[in-house]
């Protein structure tokens, strides 16, 4: 297994379109499979990611090709309901992106979908990039290991 990760391209188009080339791609490379980590709404610059549902719902063409691990920020108000949704629809973990979403790891926010991930059984990813945004939040391995702690159920 290769330690890699792949996110949609927008201006390829539609998402069912960047899916398909994605896939496409990843056979002709032999890649066996892809964790496709989902970042909604603005992203990296002025790139605007798809919608996590629409990524999900698309993802089930393929089988289970794709394990989905849709973005989610601790600060949506509807953060907690949409887990829960997304959870229905297939997800296989959820990723945290503290740096995009610019906010510190130890918060209340990030305590509750971690635990709310550790009862559905959900493995979730932290963006930990130690570029000038993270360290200026103060986020740290240790304040990940702190997090760990504050749920303990989750992988």
């Amino acid at each position: 297994m290769l330690d890699g990760h792949c996110h949609l391209d927008p201006s390829i188009g539609s998402c069912a379109k960047a899916m398909d080339q994605l896939y496409h791609e990843a056979l002709e490379s032999c890649v066996e499979g892809i964790v496709l980590l989902n970042i909604p709404g603005p992203g990296f610059g002025d790139i605007i990611g798809f919608d996590n549902e629409e990524v999900i719902e698309i993802a089930k063409d393929y089988g289970d090709y794709f394990k989905v691990f849709p973005s989610i920020n601790p600060f949506d108000r509807n953060g907690l309901v949409k887990i829960k949704k997304y959870y229905q629809l297939g997800i296989s973990g959820l990723k945290l992106h503290p740096r995009i979403h610019k906010y510190k790891l130890q918060n209340k926010n990030c305590v509750r979908v971690l635990r709310l991930a550790g009862e559905m059984n959900l493995p979730t990813l932290i963006c930990m990039f130690q570029d000038y945004i993270n360290l200026k939040l103060g986020n740290s391995p240790e304040k990940v290991a702190w997090l760990a702690d504050q749920a303990p159920k989750t992988k």
